[in-house]
């Protein structure tokens, strides 16, 4: 756990006699190494720990000053929790005290603002009241049924509130070995993990294709593909089969009330929604038997079956589906549709040890796609949790259907339209049904149906000017805020005028942060293993190689390196002094040629096919202040190596349509 993380701390709730204290001694036989990796815990003994005279002096204090020592006792163990370089806690608490006064009733909250705060998951025991009723026969099965309906409640609205993953185990028989891997699987669910997860489905798929498509189609499910929502469909099938568990706690559809919450559509809303699945479904095959009716129910718009059949019969195009919701739903309908096998889905299921989709999680498989297995990306998606989805694809489009079909979503106008002002999205609608109402305006969202000629041309082709190859790896941030900013200090426009060479070296540095990293990726390393901390570096940066081109292009590389420190640098003057000794061919992964401007390209070129002639898998990207837009039209001599080596890249801070100027 890296500095200043939060730890993984797990409540374990219940009414008196759900077996808490009894839980807890059995995960101390079957957690691993539980005084190193896990800290388990009763809160009363904390207290005992804290308070002047143990539990039985605290039990005579007063209301406010029990509340004092309670919130020392979780600080407590949340300092135990932070030793060894960050354990798991698992505390066995209490939310609600009920005492009886005249056969009445009466409520006593034992809880504290600073249990919310500490807790990441509440695991809560809610065991059959007639089990606990012989366990505690001073209690009525009737009062410990209306006890454990109203902790669950607040217990649930709390952790909506406060981001807490809940859930609940029921089965005494089994419940020991499913809190056991429960606690495994909170204990190692991180966002990084998720997106190995996510890699690992991905790079399945591409090893598996019997072709390797040159372009890529990913699409969002539900929403998208088809009007319904597979997650929404499963509470609705489980409501419609009598669910005892929906009866008895008479909630409002799980899913609805979830992303209603402050939660939203976040990446803990997708986790939350995983563990309802899993909640209200007795096992495995009821699981399977729910999906299949969920599946039933849902019907892809015709407009995009035909398309994907189309789609299947092209060699050289591939297609994805990536659903927040249930993989298993959406392999179904595929198999329906008679494109199982054709069209491949990423998604989870009903635990989080598998994948659980956020919208960062299709943001970074697009960008896998693009920017290292080298494919023309097409996304469709429908919302705002699609957005960096469709920000990050070649070629974007929003899916818009009917409006009550998304009154439940996040506006989608503001943000969508917002992106599109700025820059950072260009992109197509599709409208399904065909009648229903655009949205924005056709000059800012054009409209586009899947059956026109020229779409299909473009994802047969993939835009590439004679349908050959790919599309050149570009990445510039002309209409972003801060290269305008940047070049108006070059230029000496701005009201106060800058040091150029100061300026120079913010480009440097931007470049290597921002665009670099996008297109090259980023992997974790530990800058001081002795203190195990979390740090990033540019992917395989060690093994990168950077090449300043020129004379006017030494300082400008200079600056590119400070921001890559673990980089090799060398200076040239012409393609003819490469060797690949200097370049540490073939240990270098990557090669940097870094320019402040390329003019003609031809010594870009010339540059690119020495080293294309020394290792033809090793990746180029050139890093550049400005580039001509004319510089990478197909008939030019850097522009042909763009469109037909997928090794090959360029950064650029400004893209100009006419020959940039040396500064």
């Amino acid at each position: 756990m890296a500095t200043g993380q939060k730890p993984v701390m797990i409540g374990i709730y219940g009414v008196p006699g759900s077996g808490k204290s009894h839980l807890l001694r059995q995960l101390r036989n079957r957690l691993p190494s539980p005084w190193q990796v896990f800290y388990l815990r009763e809160f009363r003994d904390a207290i005992d720990t804290v308070a002047p005279g143990g539990f039985s002096k605290f039990q005579l204090l007063s209301k406010k000053t029990k509340s004092c020592y309670r919130v020392k006792a979780m600080d407590y163990i949340r300092d135990q929790c932070d030793l060894f370089g960050g354990r798991t806690g698992v505390v066995a608490h209490q939310f609600l005290y009920v005492v009886w006064e005249k056969d009445k009733p009466k409520g006593c909250t034992v809880h504290t603002p600073s249990d919310f705060q500490n807790f990441t998951h509440i695991i809560y025991l809610d065991v059959s009241p007639a089990v606990i009723a012989m366990r505690r026969p001073e209690y009525s099965i009737e009062d410990l049924t209306k006890w454990q309906w109203i902790e669950m409640l607040h217990l649930r609205d709390r952790c909506r509130t406060h981001g807490i993953l809940f859930t609940t185990l029921s089965d005494p028989d089994t419940m020991a070995d499913k809190a056991s891997a429960l606690i495994e699987t909170f204990r190692l669910q991180t966002p990084e993990y998720n997106l190995q997860l996510a890699e690992t489905q991905l790079s399945k798929i591409i090893s598996d294709a019997d072709e390797h498509p040159r372009t890529m189609l990913v699409f969002d499910a539900d929403g998208t593909l088809a009007a319904e929502d597979a997650g929404h469909e499963f509470f609705r099938v489980l409501a419609r089969r009598g669910s005892p568990l929906m009866k008895r706690r008479q909630d409002v559809e799980p899913l609805a009330l979830l992303h209603r919450s402050k939660l939203g559509y976040s990446a803990t809303a997708f986790q939350q929604a995983v563990l309802l699945y899993d909640e209200y479904c007795g096992s495995d095959e009821e699981f399977e038997d729910i999906c299949e009716e969920v599946a039933a129910s849902i019907r892809m718009h015709p407009e995009l079956a035909a398309f994907l059949e189309v789609v299947a019969a092209e060699e050289h195009v591939g297609a994805v589906v990536v659903t927040s919701r249930l993989r298993r739903v959406w392999k179904m309908v595929l198999e329906s549709e008679c494109l199982s096998g054709k069209v491949e889905v990423i998604g989870g299921g009903r635990t989080l040890n598998e994948l659980v989709v956020t919208p960062d999680v299709k943001s970074h498989l697009v960008h896998i796609l693009r920017c290292v297995h080298r494919r023309y990306v097409c996304a469709f998606g429908d919302s705002t949790q699609d957005l960096d989805m469709l920000c990050r694809a070649h070629r974007a489009i929003v899916v818009v259907g009917e409006p009550e079909e998304h009154s439940g979503m996040e506006p989608m106008e503001n943000e969508l339209g917002q992106a599109i002002d700025e820059g950072t999205l260009t992109a197509q609608q599709i409208l399904l049904p065909p009648h229903v109402p655009a949205r924005l305006d056709p000059q800012r969202l054009p409209l586009v149906r899947v059956s026109d000629s020229a779409f299909l041309k473009m994802v047969f082709d993939g835009n590439h000017p004679d349908g050959k190859g790919m599309r050149p790896q570009i990445l510039d941030a002309t209409k972003r805020g801060s290269a305008k900013i940047l070049m108006t200090l070059v230029n000496g426009t701005g009201v106060i005028m800058a040091n150029k060479t100061e300026v120079q070296q913010l480009i440097g540095w931007y470049l290597a942060s921002e665009l670099l990293t996008d297109m090259v990726g980023m992997e974790e390393y530990n800058p001081r293993p002795r203190r195990r901390l979390k740090g990033y570096q540019l992917k395989d940066e060690e093994s990168t190689m950077l090449v300043s081109v020129m004379e006017d292009g030494e300082p400008f590389a200079r600056d590119v390196h400070d921001a890559l420190p673990l980089c090799s640098i060398i200076h040239v003057n012409h393609a003819g002094e490469l060797t690949p000794e200097r370049l540490k061919i073939p240990e270098s992964r990557t090669i940097l040629l870094v320019d402040s401007t390329i003019n003609t390209g031809d010594t870009m070129a010339a540059f690119l096919g020495v080293i294309g002639g020394m290792n033809q898998n090793v990746r180029i990207v050139m890093v550049v202040g400005q580039m001509s837009e004319k510089l990478i039209a197909y008939s030019s001599p850097l522009g042909s190596i763009l469109w037909n080596d997928e090794n090959v890249g360029i950064v650029a801070l400004q893209r100009t349509g006419q020959r940039p100027k040396r500064q």
